[in-house]
């Protein structure tokens, strides 16, 4: 998306339509399409996913911008992820983690 908002058929034009979809705007307000997106963010909050972009390998998740250049890193040679001057921060206490809400109800929809 290259920094444009993804919710306005603008922004959307060009990816829309790669994967077939000519109508932007039905597609944007079409309830499956609105179905999928809630199931996709249930899965992503489920499976840990904090921020974007994310990226999963194996068990691990890479978050943000700033850790692209860490995942490129794992793509090239996965196995120097989890060998030498990384392993010393297996077990590292996590400094974010996503909150747990008592207010959360993801099958509401927010109008």
């Amino acid at each position: 998306m290259h920094g444009r908002a993804s919710n306005y058929s603008a922004s959307l034009g060009g990816v829309a339509k790669s994967p077939g979809r000519a109508d932007v705007e039905t597609a944007i307000g079409a309830t499956a399409v609105k179905d999928q997106l809630r199931a996709n963010n249930e899965k992503g909050i489920a499976s840990g996913v904090f921020g974007v972009p994310t990226f999963r390998h194996g068990d691990q998740l890479f978050w943000g911008n700033d850790a692209m250049p860490l995942f490129d890193g794992v793509l090239a040679d996965p196995g120097n992820f989890y060998q030498g001057e990384y392993q010393r921060f297996v077990g590292l206490q996590s400094s974010v983690e996503r909150l747990k809400c008592s207010f959360y109800k993801p099958n509401v929809s927010v109008a």
